[in-house]
């Protein structure tokens, strides 16, 4: 289980809570260290803000 704030995210098998993480409590207690703050600039684009980086995205 999960909890942030008192409340519990969905039950998930710990493979897909390692796998693919669904927010950022259960990435960062899972112990990924690739994220950034992100902002849209269009439909196809982010920007990564803390790698100052432009990504390409699927829309």
């Amino acid at each position: 289980l999960v909890f942030e704030n008192g409340l519990n995210f969905p039950v998930r098998s710990r493979n897909q809570l390692f796998d693919t993480p669904g927010n950022l409590t259960e990435a960062t207690i899972t112990g990924c260290k690739n994220i950034s703050k992100a902002t849209r600039i269009s439909s196809d684009k982010i920007y990564a803000e803390d790698w100052n980086m432009e990504l390409n995205v699927q829309s």
